[in-house]
């Protein structure tokens, strides 16, 4: 990343994940030398599975609508 004329939109548009090594969240870390810490990734996969079921479900009952 090498900010030609605006730095911070530069990180803003080429930053990801990686880029960060450490987070706080409420005085807790909760990515430390850029490793997620205390999360059940099993957990976090199965929430994000259901969060896509509904997403799909709602989205295919909007296009029902607008056939």
């Amino acid at each position: 990343m090498i900010p030609l004329l605006d730095p911070a939109n530069t990180v803003v548009m080429n930053a990801n994940g990686g880029n960060v090594e450490a987070v706080m969240v409420a005085g807790q870390f909760v990515k430390r030398d850029g490793r997620i810490l205390n999360t059940d990734l099993d957990k976090l996969a199965r929430e994000l599975a259901g969060s896509s079921e509904r997403l799909m479900a709602e989205f295919r009952q909007i296009g029902q609508k607008l056939t």
